[in-house]
């Protein structure tokens, strides 16, 4: 499996991502430049992005109209007390669609990809890294309760 990961090290990447470099990128330097989106993803994605928005809002509609329904014509032997509950159920579901429908069509599709550097960002600071190194070498030495000090100050 590919990945990144930070180590006591900085960050590695693992054997398979190593390979698949090896492999595919054919030593090739890794680009800091933004890359543009193919098209075909880009096409794909509005399709996507497309049949996402005509699901939710027809869910969202056809729930707010159940609701309305339900509310107006209650159903079974309870009459209105089963009515209202119901119609809340289905109003609270095509709130709960609007919302979705109205996040989807907000959220842009990205046309350029950002590169990261080699794998990761420094996930941990220069002090962080000092304090893990030293914590791992109180527990080498069998001294826990130093090591337990020195890592809450890490995590603290």
């Amino acid at each position: 499996m590919p990945y990144v990961a930070q180590t006591q090290l900085g960050v590695l990447g693992s054997d398979g991502y190593q390979l698949w470099n090896l492999l595919f990128r054919w030593n090739k330097p890794i680009s800091q430049e933004p890359q543009k989106v193919p098209n075909w993803e880009l096409v794909l994605c509005h399709c996507l992005k497309w049949l996402a928005l005509v699901v939710t809002s027809s869910t969202c509609l056809v729930a707010g109209f159940c609701a309305a329904y339900v509310l107006a014509q209650p159903l079974g032997s309870k009459g209105r007390n089963s009515g209202i509950a119901l119609s809340l159920v289905l109003a609270t579901l095509s709130f709960l669609c609007g919302w979705i429908t109205v996040r989807i069509a907000r959220n842009p599709i990205a046309k350029f990809r950002k590169q990261a550097p080699y794998g990761l960002k420094r996930a941990f600071t220069p002090e962080q890294v000092d304090f893990a190194k030293k914590g791992n070498e109180e527990s080498a030495r069998k001294d826990f309760a130093a090591a337990e000090k020195t890592f809450d100050h890490l995590l603290g």
